[in-house]
């Protein structure tokens, strides 16, 4: 293999890395922001019931 092949196939793996790592923490923030939303909603139904 020559240094440029070496080159071009550490780069496609650093992309590929970063690549599945942003993917992880789009799941993540979306499954965050899904299970914020379900808490508040669900704790603010809890607060009017108790109200009532």
């Amino acid at each position: 293999m020559s240094p440029l092949d070496l080159m071009l196939w550490a780069l496609a793996v650093c992309l590929a890395a970063v690549a599945v790592f942003c993917a992880l923490f789009a799941i993540v923030a979306v499954l965050g922001t899904v299970a914020g939303v379900t808490i508040s909603g669900w704790l603010a139904l809890r607060d009017k019931r108790g109200r009532k």
